[in-house]
């Protein structure tokens, strides 16, 4: 499985989340982790 958030995948989960009544900010804040742990590995490793 690649993770390189390619913009067609990220679109792909986004429009998903939305038909399940998520929030936006909640969206927005998963993505902020999500980017807070991708930093965190590239620094450790």
């Amino acid at each position: 499985m690649e993770r390189n958030g390619c913009e067609m995948c990220v679109n792909a989960h986004e429009d998903s989340l939305m038909k399940l009544a998520t929030k936006e900010e909640r969206i927005f804040d998963a993505v902020r982790i999500a980017s807070l742990v991708t930093a965190t590995g590239k620094i450790i490793y």
